[in-house]
């Protein structure tokens, strides 16, 4: 299983990837975002599979705009989670997603 040997943030603009197997790979703060696994965001993404049994019916038509777009792909912090996973902070203070490593390398490979 190939595994990253170094994960070094780059400023704002994204991480540097370097795995066992000698590759090493860019990953854009544009790209880890508009992936992000947590649910909040696959829910802006449209996807529902992590929906609240209890969330109401219906949805608003108000849209409330809580960060700019900048905020959301600046990259401010990065840390290990267990033996497995990074954590990213965001300047919007997103910070919950959690990117497995085998997540990173399909990302990379996509890239």
């Amino acid at each position: 299983m190939v595994e990253p040997v170094e994960i070094k943030r780059v400023g704002v603009e994204g991480l540097n990837v370097r795995w066992s197997d000698g590759t090493s790979n860019f990953l854009s703060s544009k790209l880890l975002r508009e992936n992000c696994p947590a649910a909040d965001s696959r829910a802006k993404r449209g996807d529902t599979s992590h929906d609240s049994p209890l969330s109401p019916s219906s949805k608003s038509l108000l849209t409330i705009v809580e960060a700019t777009a900048e905020e959301e792909l600046t990259l401010e912090k990065i840390w290990p989670i267990g033996n497995y996973a990074i954590g990213l902070g965001w300047a919007d203070g997103h910070k919950s997603g959690i990117y497995t490593f085998s997540f990173l390398r399909e990302l990379a490979k996509s890239a």
